[in-house]
């Protein structure tokens, strides 16, 4: 699998709109609710709250399977496996690496973030391919709105759960599994099982 060209997952906090209608990391902090460019068809208009958004990043991180060989344009679907992370909060079900936006440590790449937090809660360092955009959140208990941009990323190492790096080791457990049986662990989820289809819209593209 190709990475995506560097203009297409650019995302800095002094970037203006981008060229293919997406919006820096400033721009989506300073918009309201109602304002926010949402990806899949999801409405926040009835959040109630004009608070900033509290940004986040994550990404889809994609290996071939076991015994799988590469196409010569990337591993189809079916040969793809897809990273989950156990939840914290709830014991026995998993969701995607993603994480709060951190000033200090991203400096403005959102990009940065979905590394940094999928290699603290995942232990796999990655390559980005493909940007999904901004997706909304329920509000947590500070009525705030969560928005999310995932990425499609490809795994390059695997740390050991004694890697300094995996800080989370201890509290999550990382899960590869088919973007079938990823659909039924997270049913509960239908957010992320949307962020499925957009992979394997993705990689149809990518393959034809």
């Amino acid at each position: 699998l190709k990475p995506a060209p560097a203009e297409r997952t650019a995302r800095r906090l002094a970037t203006p709109h981008q060229a293919d209608g997406s919006m820096s990391v400033a721009e989506v902090a300073s918009l309201a609710p109602f304002e926010v460019p949402v990806v899949g068809g999801s409405s926040v208009s009835s959040i109630g709250t004009t608070s900033p958004p509290v940004l986040r990043a994550g990404g889809l991180v994609l290996r071939p399977a076991p015994g799988t060989a590469l196409l010569p344009t990337g591993p189809a679907a079916e040969n793809l496996e897809v990273l989950l992370v156990s939840r914290r909060s709830k014991p026995g079900h998993y969701t995607f690496p993603a994480g709060k936006y951190e000033r200090d440590l991203d400096e403005g790449s959102m990009e940065a973030c979905a590394a940094r937090e999928t290699l603290e809660e995942a232990g796999v360092r990655t390559e980005i391919l493909w940007d999904l955009g901004w997706h909304s959140h329920a509000t947590g208990k500070d009525g705030r709105l969560r928005m999310t941009q995932f990425f499609v990323m490809q795994v390059i190492k695997e740390e050991e759960p004694t890697a300094v790096e995996w800080s989370e080791s201890q509290e999550r457990q990382r899960h590869w599994t088919s973007l079938e049986e990823a659909r039924a662990l997270l049913v509960e989820r239908p957010a992320l099982v949307a962020l499925i289809a957009d992979v394997e819209r993705l990689l149809s593209e990518a393959e034809g």
